[in-house]
């Protein structure tokens, strides 16, 4: 299955992962600099804007299928970075072929986005369920609200809100069918008991505003995956690439610099 994937630059790989209700065009900020050192690969998943045709979206897809397919359509040995979603895409494809991956990078993203008797540090199960049902009743209404809750607690989450809004909707209205797919993933995954087979160098960035992914699941995170760092920036909610583009980028070179 043939994905929308666009690469930029010349050096060592690294893939891109967008989260839930994006495509490969969220990481234009980051890319402009990355790609003056590394061979950039930014993907459309399954089901998402230009890659809405590689995937019949009436039907559900699984994590390990999604997983699987970008890694059909991405170079092989490279570093994967994903936000949010597309952070439990690059853990589990950590996770399942370590061999294909050098680093491992998880920005706003833990291996359970919900929360359990022996996990609350996340968000309330219910509350994705909730998203899900309203999206047939009030399709524009659940984008707006999902996007407020990723910039809510920074200085400037109205303008952030608005860049995100611009975004979500570029290359057109995401199915409510994929949206419905991806909140289920969300709201079903636990890599937890995982993470300690993740033997590759791995970095956690995130943002101390995230309301999606508390600053506790990331260090519980940290803890568990026996090579990995994280790094916090200030003022930043669950899309510190967007907020802190700079810092973020920065971060990122100075981990694949690492020996």
């Amino acid at each position: 299955m043939s994905l929308h994937i666009e690469t930029q630059g010349q050096g060592e790989d690294i893939v891109l992962l967008h989260g839930w209700g994006f495509h490969g065009d969220i990481w234009e900020s980051v890319v402009s600099k990355l790609k003056k050192n590394y061979r950039v690969t930014c993907v459309d998943l399954p089901g998402y804007a230009r890659s809405q045709k590689a995937h019949d979206n009436s039907k559900a897809i699984s994590l390990d299928e999604i997983t699987d397919i970008g890694a059909q359509n991405v170079p092989d040995r490279a570093t994967w970075a994903g936000w949010s979603l597309g952070g439990l895409l690059a853990l589990n494809q950590a996770i399942k072929h370590p061999e294909s991956i050098i680093k491992l990078i998880l920005i706003s993203s833990t291996p359970q986005f919900t929360q359990a008797d022996d996990w609350t540090c996340a968000i309330p199960g219910e509350f994705l369920h909730t998203f899900e049902e309203e999206l047939e009743n009030d399709y524009q209404g659940i984008i707006t609200r999902f996007l407020s809750l990723q910039a809510k607690g920074c200085p400037d989450a109205r303008e952030q809100i608005r860049d995100l809004q611009a975004q979500i909707f570029k290359h057109g209205h995401p199915p409510i069918e994929t949206l419905r797919n991806g909140l289920a993933l969300l709201q079903q995954t636990n890599l937890r008991s995982k993470l300690a087979t993740v033997t590759i160098p791995t970095l956690l960035i995130a943002g101390e505003h995230d309301r999606l992914v508390p600053p506790a699941a990331i260090e519980a995170t940290q803890q568990a995956i026996p090579d990995a760092t994280s790094f916090f920036i200030r003022n930043a909610g669950h899309a510190p690439f967007l907020s802190h583009p700079g810092i973020v980028t920065d971060r990122i070179m100075a981990f694949l610099n690492e020996q």
